[in-house]
């Protein structure tokens, strides 16, 4: 209970104007580096998106564009679930053609597939 609020207290923003719900989070642009790194993911490309603002929270997605195994990609959503910021996995394609998967291939990479995560943050806003 006490990590539920712990959770709970370290996404939770005055408003949605608070920095913590900002378009883009330089924090966790680097927290979710850090765990890709970790797990020797490939990251081709990382792009924020337009939050999105709701009655009790904002989410602010990102998209990511990887190439990992499919062992690697569960360990990453694993570490990202474990993590101190709320976040779901709002997508995930599969982007396993022939041509890149033999492109891969023969850079070594026999197990890594091309695939794109959209993720997004919640960050919870506290009513008056």
């Amino acid at each position: 209970l006490k990590q539920v609020t712990k959770l709970i207290e370290g996404n939770l923003a005055q408003s949605a104007r608070d920095s913590l719900a900002e378009d883009a989070s330089l924090p966790f642009m680097n927290q979710v580096t850090d765990i890709l790194r970790l797990h020797e993911i490939d990251l081709v490309r990382i792009e924020p998106g337009m939050r999105r603002n709701y009655a009790d929270y904002v989410a602010t997605p990102y998209t990511l564009e990887v190439e990992t195994s499919y062992k690697s990609l569960v360990n990453f959503l694993n570490d990202m679930e474990k993590s101190n910021r709320l976040a779901t996995v709002d997508r995930l394609d599969l982007n396993s053609t022939v041509k890149r998967v033999q492109a891969l291939a023969k850079e070594g990479k026999f197990e890594k597939r091309p695939m794109t995560i959209t993720l997004s943050t919640l960050t919870l806003i506290k009513h008056k």
